[in-house]
């Protein structure tokens, strides 16, 4: 069998590690056919290619063996690479999510690696059949994955009828509809009239005045249906409330995995994409197809869909966060601070940009930003001017923090009539706007269903504002916008407080 002898061959070599890179380059495009350019993805290539030889030449150097070190670089990148894959896995369940918990599942990833590179050195086994196992399955794992690829290459990449219809959405564009671009401004933890003035003493009404002015509609009585910004925002998006949640807690690792996966694959801008709109993701999250923009990656945004699950994103996303609670060092606080503060600026100043060439876009534009205003850190006083970070002050009392929020959501009454106003002139009026809040202040000690309040104010250009009302809840917003651009036939939900 002369023909099967070099393919034989070629199963015995060393070099798995190299087909994992590629499966894991080839597997990433499958998953996100046309979303990606491909010089991209070969600069993601070159970087791990580069990185994987450099890592097979110190293991050999190490452990004197050419196939101990392949073996030992193939689980190491598996590791790597396919960390959140692991990670989402665990969590997905309620028995082990609290092994997925970054703090947990982190340490186990780095001990497995060390005990792999203990065992290899140590070992005096050949692993040729084992060797042989990579080669094969990984082979066959790429020529599966270049199959879906050719597939979707050759196919229409829309969302399903029937995806959409379990949701009561009906899938066939509206050539009726006018197709305005909408502006969907997200204001993290900025609270509602009711709250600002029974907890705050604060009148509102003056801001509430400003958008009345310029022809929004500002409901009242308005409430977060969950008290936490991604279980809020993954209910919004998929216009239900989340099932088998579990405790509404920071610590409901399930919950949390379960709320970010539903955000990046919600319906409503699935919905959107088959309505023929252009997506513009301004957020902390992966939307479906939508990498997030905003990062301190050096990698291009893009790219973000494929290795938003490798250690190293979810290490470096998570750390700073992490490091803040666990250390009070001064740098790293300061440095989340001001990443956070460039981020809103940055946001801002992109959806400014592109609202100025509104007019000529080929397509209607659904811009999703999510402002960490009046959100921690309250970095600015009502006038405008920076303060001593929280964080800093000595003795710090609650009037002092709650004063901060307030001086700081002023603060951002003030950035948005500068930024509504604008957006209005862009568009010459044309563009839904909608500007609302995850949830409200939660720091209100014994006033827990205050934290719920939340600001709900939208902007029709043809003023039809006969879905919205006052009460209502943000898990009808999209289910409203629906009906009345789209002439969807969404029955509203009964507006609950999610505990």
């Amino acid at each position: 069998m002369p023909f099967n002898k070099p393919i034989f061959a070629r199963l015995h070599n060393d070099w798995h590690f190299l087909l994992l890179i590629i499966f894991f380059i080839t597997h990433g495009y499958a998953e996100h056919t046309k979303m990606i350019p491909l010089g991209e993805l070969a600069l993601l290539f070159a970087i791990l290619l580069t990185l994987g030889i450099l890592l097979f030449w110190i293991s050999k150097a190490i452990l004197k063996d050419r196939r101990k070190a392949a073996l030992f670089v193939t689980f190491l990148l598996a590791v790597f690479l396919f960390f959140g894959a692991f990670q989402d896995f665990l969590g997905s369940y309620h028995t082990t999510s609290f092994l997925a918990q970054l703090r947990v599942f982190f340490p186990l990833s780095v001990a497995s690696i060390i005990i792999v590179f203990i065992i290899l050195k140590k070992s005096y086994y050949k692993f040729q059949k084992l060797n042989i196992f990579l080669n094969a399955l990984l082979a066959l794992y790429i020529i599966v994955d270049i199959g879906v690829i050719c597939f979707k290459l050759l196919s229409p990449t829309e969302t399903s009828d029937k995806e959409l219809a379990a949701y009561g959405l009906n899938a066939t564009p509206c050539d009726t509809c006018r197709h305005p671009s909408i502006y969907f401004i997200l204001l993290d933890e900025y609270s509602g009239s009711n709250a600002l003035k029974d907890y705050f003493n604060y009148d509102n009404s003056s801001f509430e005045e400003y958008l009345r002015s310029e022809g929004f509609r500002v409901n009242q009585n308005t409430n977060s249906n969950y008290f936490y910004t991604v279980f809020s925002m993954a209910s919004m998006l998929n216009m239900d409330y989340i099932p088998d949640l579990g405790q509404q807690s920071e610590e409901n690792h399930f919950g949390y995995r379960r709320g970010s996966t539903l955000l990046a694959d919600n319906v409503a801008i699935k919905f959107l994409q088959r309505q023929g709109y252009i997506i513009h993701n301004y957020s902390y999250f992966r939307l479906p197809g939508q990498p997030v923009e905003f990062k301190s990656d050096f990698l291009p945004t893009s790219l973000d869909l494929i290795t938003n699950k490798t250690m190293y994103s979810r290490v470096a996303n998570n750390l700073m966060r992490y490091l803040t609670r666990i250390f009070s060092f001064e740098s790293l606080k300061k440095s989340q601070d001001e990443f956070q503060i460039r981020t809103n600026e940055a946001m801002i100043e992109r959806v400014t940009k592109e609202s100025a060439g509104a007019s000529n876009a080929a397509a209607p534009e659904f811009t999703y930003m999510h402002l960490l205003m009046p959100h921690h850190p309250f970095a600015f006083d009502s006038l405008g001017n920076r303060i001593t970070p929280l964080w800093q002050r000595k003795n710090l009392t609650k009037k002092e923090a709650d004063d901060a929020y307030l001086q700081y959501l002023v603060y951002t009454n003030n950035r948005m009539r500068s930024l509504i106003s604008g957006l209005k002139r862009d568009t010459k009026g044309q563009a839904v706007i909608i500007l609302m809040s995850d949830h409200g202040f939660r720091r209100m000690p014994g006033h827990i269903d205050w934290g719920y309040n939340s600001l709900n104010a939208v902007y029709l250009p043809a003023k039809n504002y006969n879905e919205w009302y006052d009460g209502m809840s943000n898990v009808n917003q999209f289910r409203a916008l629906f009906n009345t651009l789209f002439n969807q036939r969404l029955p509203m939900l009964k507006d609950s407080l999610v505990k």
